[in-house]
């Protein structure tokens, strides 16, 4: 007497690490995208696919967006997705009066 046994994977990989999913910082020290770590409940690796873009439609004067996303999957074709969103901020903006004046000239 015989029996088989098949067994499927389908539980997606998980994020190891700790991952703000959003963060705030200026223009002059935007945080590099973090190295993080997957696991596999059935072990074997992972695939990491990084993307970053920065979001169209975020674009408000003084800030903007970017978009991070890691897509993981594991050997057995199960996915999951993490996204980070980045909120820059320009700084102070100002109008000038008079446009042809450099950041070095006297105003007066």
């Amino acid at each position: 007497m015989s029996q088989i046994i098949t067994v499927f994977d389908e539980t997606p990989p998980a994020l190891v690490t700790n991952l703000s999913e959003v963060v705030t910082a200026p223009c002059s020290s935007i945080p590099a995208a973090p190295e993080l770590e997957f696991s596999d409940s059935c072990g074997g690796e992972v695939t990491v696919v990084f993307e970053e873009h920065v979001d169209p439609n975020s674009e408000i004067e003084g800030s903007y967006d970017i978009i991070r996303t890691w897509t993981v999957t594991d050997i057995c074709g199960n996915q999951t997705v993490v996204s980070q969103t980045v909120h820059v901020t320009v700084g102070d903006t100002f109008s000038a009066d008079n446009p042809d004046l450099c950041n070095n000239d006297s105003a007066y």
